[in-house]
């Protein structure tokens, strides 16, 4: 009887956890600042990349954090999200990826925050198709230290 019950319970929480398990990444972070410097913790997903959810214009945006990629790079629908001004209309060939030309807009963020490390007039682009907004360079040019190890990424600024 022990026994059922214990395969009930496991198979009542492996559907609770399929059910309610989110279909995308999740941005696991961790803040801390001191007054001299912040710090901001991210935690390796089970598919190998680190993610980050940043406010642009007061909305939060979800990015592959990216350190190959030059200049932050925003999906059509996350830029119209943040309020982003951009016009396919003014798209031309941004550079090169892997299998064409990359298409898109540049633009200015006034702001781009993770935690309490904030960058100012950050250069991005908004690129057409881009499925995933990616972190790049433009903002993690302004972190004074990246560190790698044990599934985590910390991001530390001094303020």
């Amino acid at each position: 009887m022990h026994k059922l019950a214990l395969i009930i319970v496991i198979a009542v929480s492996a559907l609770a956890a399929a059910l309610f398990w989110p279909a995308e990444p999740q941005a696991r972070a961790l803040s801390l600042s001191n007054g001299s410097f912040a710090e901001v913790v991210l935690y390796q997903n089970s598919d190998g990349h680190f993610y980050a959810d940043a406010e642009i214009n007061g909305q939060i945006i979800r990015f592959l954090v990216d350190t190959g990629a030059n200049t932050v790079a925003l999906t059509e629908n996350d830029a119209r999200k943040a309020n982003v001004d951009f016009s396919p209309l003014d798209y031309e060939v941004l550079g090169e990826g892997a299998a064409s030309a990359v298409r898109g807009q540049r633009a200015r963020l006034d702001t781009l925050r993770i935690g309490d490390i904030v960058g100012t007039d950050v250069e991005a682009a908004v690129i057409e198709g881009s499925t995933m907004s990616l972190l790049g360079l433009s903002f993690l040019d302004e972190v004074d230290e990246i560190v790698i190890q044990k599934r985590q990424m910390a991001l530390r600024k001094q303020l």
